[in-house]
């Protein structure tokens, strides 16, 4: 170090740093010094001989509750700590960086303040979604990390992934602007209700994850249940004239489980799935009851249904199906049998008869849209595929079907017609709803 260099000197580059620092007696809590920056931020001229409490923050009687000399002076010989902190006077957050120092007999209580409110405030907008206001799927998978991360053995919590239910109804009938304001409203009143240790974020879509961190199953179980009624209450004050309400599913985390963020998800999801697929069933009984209640009952015209089935056949150029989901077994017309060489036109366990026959590429998009009717989770089904046919050959297909519930809302019934694809003037009457399907098919060829 220069020799020459005077204290003045190291005053004056202290007074540059664009941080602030003082030094303050732990014996009398009184300012021995403070750099000029500080002095300018706290809008002080002459802070020294001052006591630090009462000139640095408001509202204090004593010593601050969260100041740490005492746990300086508790740790080891040349220990310092780095905490965080929003000062009442300046409104700022600060990172603090503090140690002690002794000096001459007197120990001296050094802090280094460094105003981070900018740069939090971009990262928190950087962690919000932009639509709901609340977490978005990075920041929250990045906090619910953090916590499995923190879970000692004994520790537990309970995370719920729900998701709005009707939502696509809505953007159909009243319009996307409408749509946002379900999400947000929805987001919001979650938001507001949960204590300060909870969070929420949102996942995908209408997708949402709520973590509870002292909250067993059943706390949060009924927690879930007061939500829904509070959304229902609020939905009338604000004049919303549709059903406001979600799915979810609720799993309980223990800390010996090692699970990682993505098991954590699965196993909220798989909860989910369950109490989504009770909720269309109950929907299910509710149009089934509106329905009687209208008059919309066909057994009153008496028909044979195997003779109707075989006139319909032969009339339209599409192939026909009708599948019993609770036996699993499907009827297909008679000329859809030979073209794709079925075993009968009545097949047993359908599923396993089509997978030999759909392209590989296009297996998992099959499978998706048939398991979503036989769960009752779509009323209607559109898909558009590859199938090998007789000849060996790749023919683009699209299904059309639609579901049919029995007297308790359970899937009982699917039906439908197949249209090829490749057969001449066959595309130009679908092209508008499925050449986007027909177009990834064939890039995938």
């Amino acid at each position: 170090m220069e020799k020459d260099f005077d204290v003045n000197f190291y005053k004056k580059i202290l007074d540059c740093v664009q941080s602030n620092i003082y030094i303050t007696d732990t014996e009398t809590d009184t300012i021995v010094y403070m750099n000029g920056y500080m002095k300018q931020t706290f809008q002080m001229e002459h802070p020294e001989g001052k006591t630090c409490w009462k000139t640095l923050q408001r509202g204090m009687t004593g010593r601050c509750p969260f100041c740490k000399i005492e746990d300086l002076k508790k740790a080891q010989k040349g220990k310092s700590c780095v905490w965080r902190e929003k000062n009442t006077v300046t409104g700022k957050i600060y990172m603090n960086y503090d140690r002690l120092e002794t000096w001459n007999g007197h120990t001296y209580y050094i802090q280094n303040c460094v105003d981070i409110t900018d740069r939090l405030q971009l990262s928190m907008e950087a962690s919000i979604d932009e639509l709901t206001g609340v977490l978005n799927r990075n920041a929250g998978k990045k906090n619910l990390e953090e916590v499995l991360n923190g879970m000692k053995a004994n520790d537990q919590f309970t995370v719920a992934l729900y998701d709005i239910n009707g939502l696509k109804w809505v953007n159909d009938t009243y319009g996307h602007i409408e749509g946002d304001r379900l999400l947000v409203f929805v987001a919001q009143n979650i938001q507001k209700e949960l204590e300060d240790s909870d969070f929420v974020f949102r996942l995908s879509g209408d997708e949402f994850i709520v973590c509870f961190m002292h909250k067993d199953l059943a706390q949060a179980e009924t927690w879930m249940q007061k939500i829904l009624k509070t959304l229902e209450e609020r939905r009338i004050a604000g004049s919303m004239a549709y059903d406001v309400s979600f799915s979810y599913g609720l799993a309980c985390i223990y800390g010996g489980e090692s699970l990682s963020v993505s098991d954590v998800l699965s196993i909220a999801d798989s909860q989910m799935y369950m109490r989504k697929r009770s909720h269309h069933i109950m929907l299910g009984r509710k149009r089934l009851e509106q329905e009687k209640e209208h008059g919309e009952n066909f057994s009153l015209y008496s028909y044979d249904k195997d003779s109707l089935f075989k006139a319909l056949s032969e009339t339209i150029d599409d192939y026909l199906f009708m599948e019993n989901l609770k036996s699993e077994e499907c009827m297909y017309s008679y000329k859809m049998m030979m073209d794709f060489d079925l075993p009968g036109q009545v097949v047993a366990d359908v599923a396993t008869v089509w997978s030999e026959k759909i392209h590989p590429d296009d297996m998992e998009l099959f499978l998706q849209s048939y398991q979503e009717i036989k769960a009752g989770i779509v009323e209607r089904h559109t898909v558009a595929y590859r199938a090998r046919n007789a000849s060996g050959e790749w023919v683009h297909l699209l299904c059309r079907g639609r579901l049919v519930r029995d007297a308790d809302g359970q899937p009982a019934f699917f039906a439908g017609i197949i249209r090829n694809l490749d057969r001449k003037n066959a595309l130009p009457d679908v092209k508008k709803d499925v050449a986007p399907e027909i177009a990834a098919c064939d890039e995938r060829i």
